[in-house]
């Protein structure tokens, strides 16, 4: 059995890692208003005009950010002043840390669109966030017309986009959402958008709103979000943003990788000198990225803790030797909410979950906040698995209707049907006022889920995904999809798996509570999630080609590798890296990821 080691067999090279330098005798620069370092000093200098600071992974972006909001309500106490963050929890975060000062408004993007609209004809419109009532409407505006909701739903970040059927159907929805007064999440922005090119008044209104607009994780904005920066910066231009482009991971959103090397300004001020990673671990940070400007470690290089390695067997093996490394971790004094595990997909880390929770090592996955069997695309396909073997149960039936694109509240009206008629659930469900294509596709999970319940689970899941599901949960989803199936070889009966789920359900149901009430526990996460996070020790599982760089071909290789440097920058003191050779889905065993090898200088 493989265990954790610094120098495995498939480092070429390990002799010829390289450190990162070091530019202090092991002291930290604390986060303080008299310790910015000679670049900080610099991009908090000046205030007016454009700006960009280009700051790598654990520079103090956010600190230079506050620093040049205090200094502008300090020389311009007058002066009116927008933050901007990509999450509400990133927004959260920021008023916490500078606290009420005058003037001074924190937003994101969604909630300046929605304030924008909501003091210019929009008051009364009603917000509708159900994902699944808005596909149901953009795959009735389909008709014939060459595309899905998915890609409609992604074009709305594009305003300026070339007249394609995905844009003619989107035209179409922007239509039906404003003839009945309906906002959702992915269209006030463009609604706003829209507002601010037609109405001068209004635009200039704004625009004499602030007087600073401050900008934060620049580089994952989109062509919308830009394009309203530049309007409401048009008069003044006194705008600054902060991103890194090394951290650009949110494409699949829409957002620009480029952005922040392209955007126009007068200077750009580069953050070089990192106060989060051991040498060691920037060292290979460095490597990863090997085109782009190196990072300074703040830490002395004497007596770094290199990252350590693992290829494990397969899947279960890779879970159990984290699942030892964390107790042994946790038994050298390390808290058990320093310790992260971090993804590529949620389907790689189920086996690390129950590990570690079959071992009652507090853990959570605060990635979804619930367990790997509710979030998608799992979650959707147990919903239908438990539908196969109980087509008539109300609550089953219920839960599976977003899947049908019904909404819950034409529930009633089914089971009333169902019970007048003597009808299945399903027959009644098709006897709904629905286009053709809808009822088809409604019959055709209807057939699969009739022939599912008499074969095995991966077979039944493998049926559904083809005559229906697969459609259902996008293109993005379906690697994803297959990997949670081949996982589903170990159960013979869809009883048995669905007792399985039922059982490590709840006791991780126990296991949060427990999590809850002491605050101390491993957490999980995707990697997307844990951008702008940091960690003392962090378990980076799946790191093989096909997984991370993911195999999807729509996948970017550039993007890939700036995930990889993301994970890898969340670590503070350790970083534990593996990948299982086997996982059900290839013939030939899997290797480590490409970009881990070009790092050592593999061939």
């Amino acid at each position: 059995m493989s265990k954790f080691s610094i120098h495995p067999s498939w480092l070429a090279k390990p002799t010829n890692f390289p450190l990162a330098a070091s530019i202090s005798d092991g002291s930290i620069i604390k986060e303080s208003a008299a310790a910015f370092n000679d670049e900080q000093v610099m991009a908090i200098s000046q205030l007016t005009g454009r700006s960009c600071i280009n700051a790598g992974a654990g520079t103090g972006k956010s600190t230079c950010l506050i620093a040049r909001m205090q200094r502008i309500v300090q020389e311009y106490p007058d002066a009116h002043v927008l933050m901007i963050s990509f999450t509400r929890k990133s927004a959260r975060e920021l008023r916490e840390r500078i606290g009420s000062p005058q003037h001074v408004q924190v937003s994101t993007f969604h909630s300046l669109a929605f304030h924008i609209l909501r003091s210019n004809g929009f008051a009364d419109f009603r917000i509708d966030l159900n994902d699944a009532s808005q596909s149901a409407l953009i795959q009735k505006l389909i008709g014939k017309n060459d595309t899905t909701p998915e890609e409609v739903i992604h074009s709305l970040r594009c305003p300026n986009a070339a007249a394609t059927p995905t844009m003619a159907v989107r035209q179409k929805y922007l239509k039906t959402l404003l003839d009945n007064k309906i906002l959702t999440f992915d269209t006030m922005q463009i609604f706003a958008h829209m507002i601010l090119q037609k109405c001068q008044n209004v635009l200039h209104r704004w625009q004499n709103c602030y007087d600073f607009i401050l900008v934060d994780e620049y580089q994952d904005v989109d062509t919308l979000q830009a394009e309203l920066l530049e309007m409401l910066c048009q008069s003044k231009q006194n705008l600054c943003v902060v991103g890194d482009p090394r951290q650009s991971i949110y494409s699949f959103r829409g957002a620009v990788p480029d952005a922040i090397k392209h955007f126009t300004c007068n200077t750009i001020y580069d953050l070089t000198t990192n106060y989060r990673c051991n040498p060691a671990i920037l060292g290979l940070a460095n490597q990863i990225m090997p085109d782009e400007k190196p990072l300074v470690s703040a830490h002395s290089a004497v007596d770094p803790v290199y990252p350590e390695y693992l290829t494990a067997k397969d899947e279960a093996d890779e879970a159990r030797q984290i699942a030892a490394a964390i107790q042994k971790i946790h038994k050298s004094g390390m808290k058990y909410r320093d310790i992260v595990v971090l993804y590529r997909s949620s389907s790689a880390a189920s086996a690390v979950l129950e590990e570690l929770l079959s071992r009652e090592i507090p853990s959570i996955s605060t990635s979804q906040i619930y367990m790997m069997y509710n979030a998608m695309p799992l979650a959707g396909l147990i919903k239908l698995l438990r539908a196969a073997i109980q087509p008539n149960d109300m609550n089953t039936f219920k839960a599976i209707l977003p899947i049908l694109y019904i909404k819950r509240s034409l529930f009633k009206s089914i089971a009333n049907i169902a019970d007048k008629k003597e009808l299945s659930l399903f027959d009644a469900a098709m006897s709904l006022d629905l286009p053709f294509f809808h009822q088809e596709y409604i019959a055709s999970l209807s057939t699969a889920l009739a022939k599912a319940k008499d074969i095995s689970p991966s077979d039944a899941a493998n049926l559904l995904l083809k005559q229906g599901y697969g459609k259902y949960i996008g293109r993005d989803m379906l690697p994803e999809a297959e990997s949670c199936i081949a996982k589903l070889n170990d159960y013979s009966t869809i009883p048995a798996y669905l007792a399985h789920v039922a059982e490590i359900s709840e006791r991780y149901e126990a296991m949060r509570k427990l999590a809850a009430s002491n605050a101390d526990y491993v957490q999980l996460m995707s990697i997307h999630a844990s951008k702008g996070m940091e960690f003392n020790t962090v378990f980076l599982i799946g790191c093989y080609d096909g997984s991370l760089p993911s195999n999807r071909d729509d996948a970017d290789p550039e993007e890939e590798r700036r995930l990889l440097y993301v994970a890898i920058t969340r670590a503070k003191e350790h970083l534990f890296i593996s990948y299982p050779k086997n996982t059900g889905t290839s013939i030939e065993p899997n290797q480590a990821s490409r970009f881990l090898r070009e790092a050592f200088s593999m061939s």
